[in-house]
């Protein structure tokens, strides 16, 4: 895991001093507050990432469709193979 540089977790624990009204003698708590919110966010952040669908490098992405419907009502064969969807197109 990565490191948070630390004017990031300073720059967020003034945040939340300043968020709660400057209070004396809570630098540590507010300090190790905004490393844990920023260790969520890298986190969540990485996770998102990894949930993103990602393409191989020379790949193209295709549908396939049985019947394409055109808007006057008339229908035209795709080539295609199963699947059995109907896709409306305008023209």
């Amino acid at each position: 895991m990565r490191d948070i540089p630390l004017a990031a977790i300073r720059a967020r624990a003034y945040d939340i001093w300043e968020r709660n009204h400057r209070p004396a003698g809570f630098e540590i708590q507010f300090w190790l507050l905004a490393e844990r919110e920023l260790r969520a966010e890298m986190e969540n952040r990485r996770d998102a990432e990894a949930l993103e669908p990602r393409m191989m490098q020379g790949r193209t992405a295709s549908a396939e469709v049985d019947f394409v419907q055109v808007k006057s009502g008339q229908s035209q064969m795709a080539q295609a193979s199963g699947g059995g969807r109907t896709e409306t197109v305008e023209g």
